[in-house]
Parts: structure tokens; C-alpha cells; sequence
């Protein structure tokens, strides 16, 4: 049986980037800054500049670095 202190696995940078913004709850692998450059602002659509730079073939989602660059 599961403990009930057993932490989930962390979402993501693909899917954070597929859900288009930041939600706030601090995710570990949150893709999203805010134009200060701050992370976890609820609303933030910037992508980090270092995620910015990935090629596409790098990219494991559906959303291109074209989609990415362009918000």
C-alpha cells in the first residue's frame, strides 16, 4: 500500500509547455517567467530563454519552438 507522504512525480517541461502558462503552483520544471524573469507568476506565458534555444528535434511535444518564440 502507498504511504501517504509519497510525493508525486514532477509534470513535465513538455506538458507545462502545452498548457500554455503558469499556474502558480511552483512545478518543478516549469517552463514559464514572467518579463522580470521571475518564475511561478500565475499567468506567465514568456518561456525561459534557455528552453527558447532547444531545436525543434529536441522538442519531445507537439508545440514547436516556432509556437514557443512567437507568444
Amino acid at each position: 500500500m502507498a504511504s501517504s507522504t509519497m510525493k508525486p512525480e514532477p509534470l513535465s517541461t513538455e506538458f507545462l509547455l502545452q498548457q500554455g502558462s503558469c499556474c502558480g503552483s511552483h512545478c518543478l520544471n516549469c517552463p514559464y517567467v514572467d518579463e522580470a524573469g521571475k518564475k511561478h507568476v500565475v499567468g506567465s506565458t514568456k518561456v525561459r530563454r534557455e528552453l527558447r534555444q532547444l531545436s525543434e528535434t529536441e522538442l519531445t511535444s507537439e508545440l514547436t519552438l516556432e509556437d514557443v518564440e512567437n507568444d
